[in-house]
């Protein structure tokens, strides 16, 4: 019994003795390198993190240490250090969790999308513009040309923009055309204000590797005579006489300034919402008194169911061309489709130039016959003038 006492008062000594060996022993530099802020657990103790550059420093007694790293997305490590007397540097690689790996790359994905999402959505804008015009909506669109709604820093209202399409942009003759339209308005507009035209602002073309061909002009509310006609088919005589004095009007305006329509139809023809006004449009093919007659390539132009015969014989055309379209129109707005059809343009062309024109199906409109019969004349030079017409359709309204 006395040796165990003897031998527990001897061990209580020595452990004394050692902890205050280890607390006299004086604390040396540990530098740890790892992942850049990472957790550093020190004999169970959170101590701190490591910068930026993956450096832990402190100070510890010599001896063994436990050292745990940590941080998110990768395996936790845990280490013995032994530490001299000297300064120990000791370095403790973390791996990555695979799972991080994966969220790495679903990030790298999302971020790519967001790039391609970001690059489409710039070119939408683009595409939104034509120059300086800001395209809203397509209201039409032919052969070689698209009409769009779109607004402009100079214009506060709503304008009707006609684009060439960028396929036709290489073909010099259409190019010729198209321009040669925003001329004519232009030169109408200046001679004629306040008529029957949509007001035309600006034609030319963008800058870039491929020129867009544009003309702007006022957008006019309103459906086409064509929208009318299928929608009612016949129209009433006295809007038939409105409209067609209101037109005849327009084209003396357009003769005064030696310009010819050459493509009277009702698709041409917008009746505006409010006003009820015939706006004439669509001078594509128009020809001006000091141009040629025929196209840039040598053939007739226009539609064959309102053309003159001179036109569809590709003679010389004159105002008198005009008041014979007009004749046509008149006589299509009384019953509802033109007086020549057929299953081809070569019969219609042929009915236009060879048959006499058909009077209208109402025996009350005798009247009425006698002048479009006076407009429909096959020999141009006997044709009622415009200004006869226009006062003789005064008297009638």
């Amino acid at each position: 019994m006395r040796n165990s006492v003897f031998m527990g008062i001897m061990q209580a000594l020595l452990c004394s003795a050692i902890l205050v060996f280890a607390a006299d022993q004086p604390q040396v530099p540990l530098l740890i390198e790892s992942s850049p802020d990472a957790d550093v657990i020190l004999e169970g103790r959170l101590c701190g993190k490591t910068d930026s550059a993956g450096f832990f420093l402190t100070r510890v007694s010599p001896g063994s240490h436990r050292v745990r790293v940590q941080k998110s997305g990768f395996y936790a490590t845990e280490r013995s250090v032994f530490v001299y007397d000297l300064s120990t540097r000791f370095r403790i690689i973390l791996t990555e969790k695979p799972l991080s790996k994966t969220w790495a790359i679903l990030a790298g994905s999302l971020l790519l999308l967001i790039v391609i999402a970001l690059i489409i959505w710039i070119r939408h804008l683009r595409a939104n513009y034509i120059g300086q015009f800001k395209v809203i909506r397509e209201i039409g669109r032919g052969g070689v040309a698209s009409v769009y709604m779109a607004k402009s820093r100079k214009h506060t209202l709503p304008l009707a923009l006609k684009v060439m399409h960028d396929s036709l942009a290489d073909d010099k003759d259409l190019v010729e055309k198209f321009s040669r339209e925003g001329k004519v308005l232009s030169l109408v507009q200046k001679n004629c204000p306040g008529s029957g035209l949509a007001k035309i602002f600006e034609y030319g073309h963008t800058n870039g590797s491929v020129k867009r061909h544009y003309i702007a002009m006022e957008y006019v509310e309103g459906e086409t005579l064509l929208d009318q006609l299928k929608r009612k088919g016949a129209l009433e005589r006295s809007y038939v006489l409105k409209v067609i004095h209101s037109l005849a009007a327009t084209l003396s305006c357009c003769h005064r300034s030696g310009v010819f329509h050459r493509d009277l139809s009702p698709d041409n023809i917008i009746i505006q919402t409010e006003s009820g006004t015939p706006i004439l449009i669509d001078f594509g093919i128009a020809k001006n008194a000091n141009t040629s007659y025929r196209t840039l390539d040598g053939s007739i132009a226009g539609k064959p169911a309102y053309m003159s015969p001179e036109q569809c014989q590709g003679y010389e055309i004159s105002s008198a061309s005009d008041v014979y379209a007009l004749g046509i129109l008149f006589y299509c707005l009384l019953e509802g489709g033109p007086p020549f059809t057929g299953c081809n343009p070569v019969e219609v062309i042929y009915s236009q130039v060879n048959k006499p024109f058909p009077n209208l199906s109402n025996a009350q409109y005798k009247t009425l016959n006698l002048l479009i019969a006076s407009m429909t004349v096959k020999d141009p030079e006997k044709r009622i003038s415009m200004e006869k017409l226009i006062k003789q359709i005064g008297m009638m309204s």
